[in-house]
C-alpha cells in the first residue's frame, strides 16, 4: 500500500467521458447491444480519464419519500499517522368618450370596489366539489403493527361506501404470493371489507386494496403493511406504500364538455331571465329579431350537445376503468346517477326542439331550460365527492358552487353571443342605455354569486379538509392554486373592464361593445379552463386522502408501533431510538381502543438475545392507560423490548418488538483506507468471501485476490480476454464474466485453477455472439448470467454444464445486473427496458416492475437488510430507487450531484445504504428511514469508482479503475447520539381560520356592492333618460 498526498477536504473531480459510448461501466466501454473493451493508454477506451478543474462540493439532501430531509456536514479527512496509508476520517458532526354620471372620486370608488369584489371571489374560488375518495380508514390488524400468530382475517374500513362488485382485499406474503382466500365481502356495511386468511404464522404480510366508490364512481387503490408474530417492519417499507394522490385523466375529460354545457344552460337562462325585464322597454327583443333567439337557441344546443356527448365518455371511462361491461357499469351506483343525467339530457334536448319548433323564445322556455340546467347541476353533484363525504350539508354547498359556476361562466358566454350582437341592432342611443341597464344588472347578480361563494366555498373547504398545511403539500392544492390563478384573472378582468364600459358607456356604444367583447372572450376562455381545473379537482384525491389516514402514517422516526396481544393494544414510541438515553411512552388499551379498567400497571424490559444480555427493567411511571420513562441502550444495534400490561380482573398481556438503535450519517466517522494495484490493473467490480476482495479487471484475462487483513494482491490468470464481473459462491468457487470471449469461467475454491465455459451460440440471435455481462453464484449452486446482446439471462447449471436461456419479455431491454430474493427468485435490471424482472425460481416465468416514470439505465440490484430490492439508475440525473417485491411500488432517492451517475448499491451494519459515483470522488451514504444523505471524500482524484461491495467486518468496499486502486470504508458510530430534535408535525394554520375574514367580508361586503351597481345603474338610466329621451335631443 502507499501513502498518497491529502487532498482540499471535500473538493471533487469529475471526469469527463468525451469518447464514452453507450456502456454505463466504469473504466470499460462498449454499447448495450455488446460490451466491447479495449485499453487506452491507462485507462480504458470510453473513460478517458479527461482533466477537469476541481469543484467544491454541492450541498444536496434527498429521501426515498416526497420533500427533502436535511442533509448532514460533508465528512472531513484526518491523515492519520504511523499506518502507511491515507486515512480519510468524518468528524462525528451533527449534521372612450363617457357619460360622466358620477363623480371622479366615485369613480375610483367604485372600481377599487370592483378589485376587493375580485379579491374575494378568489378566496371563494379555493373551494372545490372534491373529496378524498375512498380512502382507508382503519385496519386490523393495524397498520405497522404486529398482530399475533394464528390471525385468520383482515379487515379494513373505508372514508366512504364502496362497491363490492368490483372491490376486493388481498393479502400478500413476504414472497409475494397471494394467501388470502379470495372471499372479501362486506364487514359492517357498505363501509368496510373483510377477507379470510388461512392462520397467519411470523412474517410481514401486505394488504392491498382496490375499491370503487360507491357515490362518485372511482376506483381507488391503497396498501398497508403489518407483521405477525416476531417478524419485523422496516421503516422504509412502511413509507413505500403510503398512498399518493389519485388523479384519473380520462374521467376528468369526459365531465369537463358536461360541465361546460351544463354551465352554457344555467348561465344563458338565468341571464335571459335577468336582462328581459331591463331589456324589454327599450325594444331590444323586438329590434334584434330572430338574431338573439337564435343564438340563446344555439348556445342552449350546444350545451345539451356537450352534456350529452359527457354521458357517453363518463360510461364509457367508467367501463374501460372497471374492465368492465357499460351495463355492468350502469349497475353500480354511479351508473345509476350517469343514467339519471341521461334522462334529463333527453328531457332538455325534447324541450330544446319543442322551443325551437314554436319559434318564440319566452321567459317560460327559459325558465325551463334553467330548471333542466339545475337538475343536470344536482346529478353532477350527487357524483362529487361533496355527496360523497357524507357530511351534513355538503352536499348543498357542492350544489352551490356548481349552480353558481353555470350562472358567472355561462353567463358571460351569453353576452358575448347574443346579447351584445342583439344590443348592436338598437342604434346608438339604445345601445348605451340597454348597456347602462345590462352591465350593473349583471354586475350586481355577480356579486352576490361571488358572496355566496365566499360563504360557502371556504366553509365546503373546511368541512372536507381543514389543514392549510395539507393542502399546500398536496396535488389537490397545486392544482387548486392554478385554479385560483385562473379564477383570480377572470375575475379581476370582469372587474376591471365590465364597470368602466358598463357604467360610462358612450353614446357612441360600438366603441365600447367592441372593447367589452374582447374583455368578454378572454372572460370565456378562462372560464373554460377554470372548468378544467374543476374537472381535474374532482377526479384528484383529496389531501386527506393523499395523507391517507390509517394507511399512510408519518414514516417511522424513532420507534413508533402498534402491537396487539390476545386481548390488548399496546402503543410504543421511542425517541431517538439511539445509543445512549432515549424517552420510552406506553400506551395500553383494548384491542378496539376502549379503555382497560383493570389496568394496574406496565412493565417494559429491554434486551439484547445477539449479545447475549438479559432482559433489563425499565422505570415507567404514570397513570390511566400510558406510562412513561427513560430507556437507555447501551451501544448500536437490535435491541428486544417486552411490554406487559399487569391487570387485576384478567391474565397479564404482553408483546415483544424489536428496536433497533442506529446513528444518522452524519453521525457516523469513516476512515478511508486505499490499496494500490499493480502496474496495468484496472480493477472494476468486486465480491467478498471469507476475508478475501475478488475483483474483476476487463483490460486482461485475470481476476485478482486481495487480502482484507494484508492487503496482499495476487493475480489468477485464464484462457481469455478480460473479466468484467465476478461472484463468489457459498462454497468459495469464483465464477467471473468474460464478456469478450462469449465464456464464463470459475477459480477452484481449493486451488485456485481456472477453467472456462463458452456459452452456446445456438441459445442466441443466429451470428451474434454472447457478451456476458453480469454473473451470480446462487445459493442452490446454479450460475446465472446475464446476456444484454441476446436480451435474455441465462441459468447455467455446474453439475450438468446446462444452459437455460430466460428471455426478456420486453423487447431490447439489455439486462444486465442480478440478484437473488429471499425466496430463491432471481432478479434482473433492464439497462434500456426502465425496468426490473423477476425469474420464478421454480417455474421461470418472469414478472416486470416499473415505476413512473420509468427507470434510467437500470444497471444493478441489491436487496436490503430488511427487504426490498434496491436499483442504481446509472444516468445523467440518476440515483437510486427501492422496490417493494409485494406491491410493485417504487420509491427513489437522488444522487447529491446530477452528473455523479450513481451505481451499485450495499448496506453497512446500520442499514445505511452506500453507492457510489462515478464521476465524482464521493461515495453517498443514505438512510433510507429518515432520508438523511452525506457525502464521503475519496482520497484519490479521477477515482471513477462504480461497484461497491459489503464485507463481513461491516465495511464498504470499492474498486477506483480510474485510479487502479481498492478501497474500503471503516465505519464507526459515536458512542451516543447527538441530540436530536422531535419530530414534529410543524405549524399548520387551520384552513377555517384564514376562511373566517372571508365569511365576514362576504356577508357585508357583497350586500353594499350589489346595491351599489344597481344604484348606478339608476343614476346612469336617469341621465340617459334626461339627455336621449328628450324629443328636444340631447342637453348641451
Amino acid at each position: 500500500m502507499k501513502k498518497y498526498a491529502k487532498r482540499t477536504a471535500g473538493h471533487a473531480e469529475r471526469q469527463g467521458c468525451g469518447n464514452r459510448p453507450n456502456f454505463p461501466c466504469g473504466g470499460a466501454s462498449a454499447d448495450h447491444s455488446g460490451v466491447n473493451f479495449r485499453v487506452c493508454g491507462a485507462g480504458i477506451l470510453g473513460t478517458c480519464l479527461l482533466p477537469v478543474p476541481e469543484t467544491l462540493p454541492v450541498t444536496h439532501h434527498s429521501a426515498l419519500t416526497p420533500g427533502r430531509a436535511p442533509r448532514g456536514p460533508a465528512l472531513k479527512p484526518t491523515f492519520v499517522h504511523g499506518t502507511g496509508d491515507t486515512i480519510w476520517r468524518q468528524a462525528g458532526s451533527a449534521p372612450a368618450h363617457s357619460l360622466n354620471c358620477e363623480p371622479r372620486g366615485a369613480r375610483r370608488m367604485t372600481r377599487q370596489a370592483a378589485l376587493a369584489a375580485a379579491a374575494i371571489a378568489a378566496l371563494a374560488l379555493t373551494a372545490a366539489p372534491a373529496w378524498a375518495h375512498p380512502f382507508i380508514d382503519a385496519t386490523a390488524p393495524a397498520r405497522l403493527s404486529s398482530a399475533p400468530v394464528g390471525t385468520a382475517s383482515v379487515t379494513v374500513w373505508y372514508s366512504e361506501g364502496v362497491e363490492l362488485a368490483f372491490s376486493s382485499l388481498k393479502v400478500y406474503d413476504s414472497g409475494g404470493d397471494q394467501v388470502d382466500n379470495g372471499d372479501t365481502a362486506y364487514h359492517e356495511g357498505d363501509t368496510s371489507l373483510r377477507v379470510t386468511v388461512p392462520p397467519l404464522g411470523d412474517g410481514v404480510y401486505t394488504v392491498a386494496s382496490s375499491v370503487l366508490s360507491r357515490v362518485d364512481g372511482h376506483l381507488v387503490g391503497g396498501a398497508f403493511i403489518f407483521a405477525v408474530g416476531s417478524a419485523t417492519i422496516d421503516a422504509a417499507a412502511a413509507e413505500s406504500v403510503a398512498p399518493t394522490a389519485q388523479v384519473f385523466l380520462p374521467e376528468a375529460a369526459a365531465r369537463l364538455p358536461g360541465l361546460l354545457g351544463q354551465s352554457l344552460v344555467i348561465g344563458a337562462a338565468a341571464a335571459f331571465l335577468l336582462a328581459a325585464p331591463t331589456w324589454r322597454p327599450l325594444g331590444l327583443l323586438q329590434a334584434a329579431g330572430d338574431l338573439h333567439r337564435s343564438r340563446f337557441m344555439a348556445l342552449v344546443g350546444a350545451g345539451a350537445v356537450m352534456v350529452l356527448a359527457s354521458n357517453v365518455l363518463m360510461l364509457a371511462a367508467q367501463s374501460w376503468r372497471l374492465e368492465a361491461s357499460v351495463l355492468d357499469a350502469l349497475g353500480t351506483t354511479f351508473g345509476g346517477t350517469v343514467a339519471l343525467r341521461m334522462a334529463i339530457t333527453v328531457a332538455l334536448l325534447a324541450a330544446w326542439f319543442a322551443a325551437e319548433r314554436s319559434g318564440r323564445l319566452t321567459a317560460r322556455w327559459a325558465a325551463a331550460f334553467a330548471a333542466l340546467g339545475l337538475a343536470l347541476a344536482a346529478t353532477m353533484t350527487m357524483v362529487g365527492h361533496g355527496a360523497a363525504s357524507g357530511v351534513d350539508g355538503a352536499a348543498i354547498l357542492d350544489y352551490a358552487h356548481n349552480v353558481i359556476a353555470g350562472i358567472w361562466i355561462g353567463g358571460v358566454v351569453y353576452l358575448l353571443i347574443a346579447a351584445l350582437p342583439s344590443i348592436l341592432r338598437l342604434g346608438d342611443a339604445r345601445s348605451g342605455a340597454a348597456i347602462l341597464a345590462a352591465i350593473p344588472t349583471f354586475s350586481a347578480a355577480f356579486v352576490l354569486c361571488v358572496g355566496v361563494a365566499a360563504i360557502t366555498g371556504p366553509l365546503l373547504m373546511w368541512v372536507l379538509e381543514d389543514s392549510t398545511a395539507s393542502i399546500a403539500g398536496s396535488t389537490y392544492g397545486a392544482i387548486l392554486a392554478a385554479k385560483v390563478a385562473i379564477g383570480s384573472a377572470m375575475v379581476a378582468l370582469a372587474a376591471w373592464r365590465r364597470y368602466p364600459y358598463g357604467l360610462h358607456a358612450a353614446p357612441g356604444a360600438k366603441r365600447a361593445i367592441a372593447r367589452l367583447k374582447r374583455s368578454l372572450r378572454a372572460e370565456a376562455i378562462l372560464g373554460v379552463a377554470l372548468l378544467a381545473a374543476v374537472a381535474l379537482l374532482t377526479n384528484t384525491t383529496l389531501p386527506g386522502g393523499e395523507a391517507g389516514g390509517e394507511a399512510s402514517a408519518p414514516a417511522l422516526t424513532g420507534l413508533r408501533a402498534t402491537e396487539f396481544s390476545a386481548g390488548a393494544a399496546f402503543d410504543v414510541t421511542v425517541w431517538p431510538l439511539a445509543a445512549g438515553a432515549n424517552e420510552i411512552a406506553v400506551s395500553v388499551t383494548a384491542p378496539d381502543g376502549t379503555p382497560l379498567d383493570d389496568l394496574e400497571g406496565v412493565r417494559v424490559k429491554v434486551s439484547s438475545p445477539q449479545r447475549a444480555i438479559s432482559p433489563i427493567e425499565v422505570d415507567v411511571r404514570g397513570e390511566g392507560a400510558t406510562r412513561s420513562g427513560e430507556l437507555t441502550l447501551g451501544f448500536w444495534g437490535p435491541w428486544r423490548l417486552d411490554v406487559e400490561a399487569l391487570r387485576s380482573g384478567a391474565a397479564n398481556e404482553s408483546v415483544a418488538l424489536e428496536a433497533f438503535a442506529k446513528p444518522l450519517p452524519s453521525e457516523l466517522s469513516v476512515e478511508i483506507t486505499e490499496h494500490e494495484m499493480p502496474d496495468g490493473a484496472v480493477p472494476l467490480h468486486m465480491a467478498h468471501h471469507g476475508g478475501t476482495a475478488w475483483i474483476s479487471d476487463p483490460s486482461a484475462p485475470r481476476v485478482w485476490s486481495l487480502d482484507a487483513q494484508t492487503g496482499e494482491v495476487a493475480e489468477h490468470a485464464f484462457e481469455g480476454v478480460g473479466s468484467l464481473t465476478v461472484s463468489v459462491a457459498r462454497d468459495g468457487t469464483v465464477w467471473f464474466a468474460d464478456s469478450q470471449s462469449a465464456q464464463i469461467g470459475s477459480l477452484d475454491a481449493q486451488s485456485r485453477e481456472a477453467s472456462m465455459t463458452a456459452i452456446p451460440a445456438s441459445l442466441g440471435p443466429r451470428g451474434l455472439a454472447a457478451m456476458p455481462a453480469w454473473i451470480h453464484a446462487a445459493s442452490d449452486g446454479d450460475v446465472w448470467v446475464s446476456v444484454p446482446n441476446w436480451n435474455m439471462v441465462l441459468e447455467h447449471d455446474p453439475r450438468e454444464g446446462s444452459f437455460v436461456p430466460h428471455v426478456s419479455p420486453t423487447p431490447q431491454s439489455r439486462p444486465f445486473g442480478l440478484a437473488e430474493g429471499p425466496d430463491g427468485a432471481i432478479w434482473f435490471a433492464q439497462l434500456t427496458g426502465g425496468k426490473v424482472g423477476r425469474i420464478d425460481a421454480l417455474t421461470g416465468g418472469i414478472s416486470e416492475f416499473a415505476p413512473d416514470p420509468p427507470l434510467r439505465t437500470a444497471e444493478t440490484l441489491a436487496f436490503g437488510p430488511l427487504g426490498g430490492l434496491w436499483v442504481s439508475e446509472h444516468a445523467e440525473a440518476g440515483g437510486v430507487a427501492r422496490l417493494e417485491t409485494a406491491l410493485g411500488t417504487f420509491s427513489r432517492a437522488s444522487a447529491p450531484d446530477a452528473a455523479a451517475l450513481p451505481n451499485s448499491v450495499s448496506f453497512d451494519r446500520h442499514r445505511n445504504a452506500w453507492f457510489a459515483q462515478h464521476t465524482v470522488d464521493a461515495l453517498a451514504v443514505l438512510d433510507p428511514a429518515s432520508g438523511e444523505l452525506v457525502e464521503v471524500p475519496l482520497p484519490t482524484a479521477r477515482s471513477q469508482a462504480q461497484f461497491t461491495a459489503a464485507d463481513g467486518e461491516g465495511r464498504i468496499w470499492y474498486a477506483a479503475p480510474g485510479a487502479a486502486r481498492v478501497g474500503h470504508a471503516s465505519i464507526s458510530a459515536p458512542a451516543s447520539a447527538a441530540a436530536r430534535e422531535a419530530p414534529t408535525a410543524g405549524a399548520d394554520v387551520p384552513y377555517s381560520l384564514l376562511a373566517a375574514p372571508v365569511f365576514v367580508a362576504a356577508a357585508v361586503g357583497a350586500p353594499l356592492l350589489a346595491a351599489r351597481a344597481l344604484s348606478l345603474r339608476r343614476r346612469a338610466l336617469g341621465a340617459w333618460r334626461a339627455d336621449y329621451a328628450d324629443p328636444a335631443g340631447p342637453r348641451a
